[in-house]
This record gives C-alpha cells, structure tokens and sequence, in this order.
C-alpha cells in the first residue's frame, strides 16, 4: 500500500548523503534537480550521521546516489524554487514511514519516489531515490584542524597512531551494492578490546545518530576498536606510541 506522507518547506535538512561521485561531500548542503526541470530543485543537508568523502570545499552538489534501507533522511525544496513548489510529498511503497521529526525511512529496497506539488495541488516535478541494503561497513579518518577535523581530509583507515595529547577523527559508512557510502542516519555503537589505550566518544546521541567519533590517546599499548550498526560491524587497529 501507497502512503503519502506530507513534507512541508520546515523541512531544511536531509539526514546524511552520498554522492553521485565517490568525491562528493557528504555531510554538507546540496541540491538535486527535479526530473521533469532543473528549475525545480530539492535541498538535502546532512548532518554528522552520514560519512564524508574527500570534498573540494564544503558544499556538496549532488544529491546522494543511494539511501540505506531502514535509515533517516530528510528533503526539503530549494528556496529558489518556493515561488513553484509548495510541497513535497513522497509517493512510494519503500516510504514506510516518520520518525517523530519528521524524518522518513526507506524499508524496502529499490527506488523511492518523491513527487513535488505546486499551491493548487498539480504536480510540477518529481525525483527517485535508490534504496540499498547495507553490505558493509567502511570506516575513514580526518585530519584534526583545531576543536574540529578537515572534512577534506577523509581517507580509508585499516589503522591508527594517536599521539597522547591528539585526537583523530573517524566515521563509519554503510555500503551497499553500489559500492558506495549510503546516505540516512543509522545509530552505531564502538568499543575498544582493551580498556584504558583509548578514549573514544561517539559524536551522536541516542536520539541524533552520528556515524562520526572522536578516538583520545589515553597511555601507550595498542587496541582494536569495533563500530556495529546496521547489523554489521568492522574493527581497526590502534596504537598509542
């Protein structure tokens, strides 16, 4: 059964996102051109639940590829487009439903539609979403630019050094079939094999998931942290020299 789900101009933010590119930005605004006319646009802006690739600035400018089947996004329309588009509805069997914000969940895979309405009620745009299963978990580091990181920074990660009185930065990332990071806020969980090496701080909170997480040197020894989320998990070395 169809459900139509009403999304309204308040609506400034999507959950996360990938790219149509592996170089994309993930994690900043961007806007994705209608199917039927570019002059009618929808706006995502990610928040730290979704990975960041290597950017070139920091504004994405692609709508995310693919969507993790069973995580939180959002879309809004573009503010030059607000004069044409008075609203945003998603018409789709993979569109299962709202979080209490507002925020929709794709639990099927394959492609969702959201359809774009003028102020009498014609349609006047559309775009689809792709839906994928997460496959596996990729996990990337960045390097730390005063309280925060360089989201430019992003490179895969196997292992880590922490030096004691550094951080680094690392987020994990869904991939499914596609071979890419998929946009949508999941909620991870890490964990460290030996207490006491590190100190790691998940950047989300229960109710805002982040994939994003902060590793402290704690003393010198070596342990493996483990992300889980999605029903998958990975690990990674780390070594406090």
């Amino acid at each position: 059964m169809k459900r139509y789900l009403p999304a309204t101009k308040r609506f400034a933010a999507i959950v996360l996102g990938s790219g149509l590119l592996v170089t994309a930005c993930y994690e900043d605004p961007g806007v994705i051109a209608g199917e039927l006319s570019s002059a009618n646009q929808f706006r995502y802006v990610c928040d730290e639940s979704a990975a960041v690739e290597s950017c070139s600035g920091t504004t994405a400018t692609v709508f995310p590829t693919a969507v993790a089947k069973g995580a939180l996004f959002r879309l809004s329309i573009d503010a030059s487009s607000a004069r044409e588009v008075d609203e945003l509805r998603p018409i789709s069997d993979e569109v299962v439903g709202t979080d209490a914000s507002g925020a929709w969940v794709c639990g099927t895979e394959g492609l969702a539609g959201f359809v774009a309405f003028d102020r009498t009620g014609s349609v006047v745009d559309y775009v689809h979403v792709k839906v994928e299963t997460p496959l596996s978990l990729r996990i990337d580091s960045y390097r730390s630019v005063g309280d925060g990181f360089d989201r430019a920074s992003g490179r895969r990660l196997t292992n880590a050094s922490v030096r004691d009185g550094e951080t680094v930065t690392v987020s994990v990332a869904p991939v499914g079939k596609s071979g890419i990071p998929l946009a949508g806020a999941l909620p991870f969980v890490w964990t460290t094999s030996t207490d006491g090496v590190v100190r790691i701080t998940s950047n989300g909170t229960p109710t805002s998931p982040s994939a994003f997480a902060t590793i402290a040197a704690v003393k010198s020894g070596q342990t493996r942290i483990r992300v889980e989320g999605a029903g998958l998990s990975t690990e990674f070395e780390v070594t406090v020299p």
